[in-house]
C-alpha cells in the first residue's frame, strides 16, 4: 500500500473535504431555493382599478353610447360596485346600469331595464371584460 491510513497525505484531505464541502453547500443552497418556490403560491394581485371611469367605458362600448353622457349614481363605500346612468337623447328614456370587478374582469347589469323598481338584473358573466383593456 502506499499510503497507511494512518499516513494518508494531509493536503488530499483538505482539498478533498473543501470540495466536499462546497458541493455540500451548493446542492442544499438549491434544495433549499426550490423548496421554497415551490412552498410559496402565486400571488396574483390586480392594480388598483378606478372602477367608476372603467364602469362608464365599458358600458359605453357595450351600449355604443359615449363616456361623457353617463353618470356616476352611486359607488358602494369599499369601491367593489358602481352605479351609473344616462339618458338617451332620442327619447329621454333613462338606462341604469352597476358594475362590479370579477377577479381581474369587470361585469355589469342592468337596473329597472324593463320597469321602474324592477330592480337589478342578473350579472352579465358572458360579457366580462378584463379591465386592462379598458
Amino acid at each position: 500500500m502506499p499510503y497507511p491510513y494512518n499516513d494518508f497525505p494531509l493536503s488530499i484531505v483538505k482539498k478533498s473535504s473543501r470540495l466536499i464541502g462546497i458541493k455540500t453547500i451548493s446542492v442544499l443552497a438549491l434544495v433549499g431555493i426550490s423548496l421554497q418556490a415551490c412552498g410559496q403560491p402565486e400571488v396574483k394581485t390586480v392594480p388598483k382599478v378606478d372602477l367608476s371611469s372603467a364602469c362608464k367605458k365599458y358600458i359605453g362600448e357595450l351600449m355604443g353610447r359615449p363616456v361623457s353622457s353617463m353618470n356616476i349614481d352611486r359607488v358602494e363605500d369599499d369601491g367593489s360596485l358602481v352605479a351609473i346612468s344616462y339618458v338617451r337623447s332620442d327619447d329621454q328614456k333613462l338606462f341604469k346600469y352597476e358594475c362590479k370587478l370579477d377577479g381581474e374582469n369587470i361585469v355589469w347589469r342592468g337596473v329597472d331595464i324593463f320597469a321602474p323598481g324592477e330592480g337589478p338584473g342578473r350579472w352579465r358573466d358572458e360579457d366580462a371584460k378584463p379591465v386592462s383593456a379598458l
